[in-house]
């Protein structure tokens, strides 16, 4: 497995997996209708050739084929974990531990001395493997989501008390 950058000719790729891993993921908590509306939105091809450039967005691949994705931004001394998503037959083999590794190096790096990430509270498996990472519920709250009554979690990571 490789881990690198991610470029606009990844965006299609990038696509594919997040519809895979969401409607994996989300099939119990939301519609099918709500899934395709959230990825199509959230992961337009031409937003994702933009996005692509920032420096914190990184792909994982084995023998040249997309199997995982990573994005986050830092502002000032906070970190946003945007997103992490491995197509279902990655997960659970340390993929995503090591996609989010990278981003933690590259966010200490630019002095965060925090992350914090937005996970719906029904996704269990993505809530265990943040709680996994060392992060901790800074608060739950409903929210509407494409129509829908949801539970978000907001989870947050100190970074500076921690030993690099």
């Amino acid at each position: 497995m490789n881990i690198r950058h991610a470029e606009p000719e990844d965006s299609e790729q990038i696509h594919d997996v997040a519809l895979k891993s969401w409607k994996d993921t989300y099939i119990q908590i939301l519609s099918e209708e709500a899934i395709e509306e959230v990825v199509e939105a959230w992961y337009d091809i031409d937003k994702l050739e933009e996005q692509v450039e920032d420096p914190i967005f990184y792909v994982a691949e084995e023998d040249e084929n997309l199997i995982g994705f990573v994005h986050a931004s830092v502002e000032d001394s906070k970190a946003t974990l945007h997103r992490i998503y491995l197509k279902p037959k990655y997960q659970g083999q340390g993929v995503g531990s090591k996609l989010y590794q990278k981003v933690e190096k590259d966010v200490r790096d630019k002095k965060a001395d925090k992350i914090e990430l937005e996970v719906l509270a029904e996704n269990q498996k993505g809530v265990r493997f943040y709680q996994k990472q060392g992060f901790k519920e800074k608060k739950s709250e409903e929210i509407d989501f494409k129509g829908e009554e949801v539970e978000q979690k907001t989870l947050i990571k100190n970074l500076e008390a921690q030993i690099t």
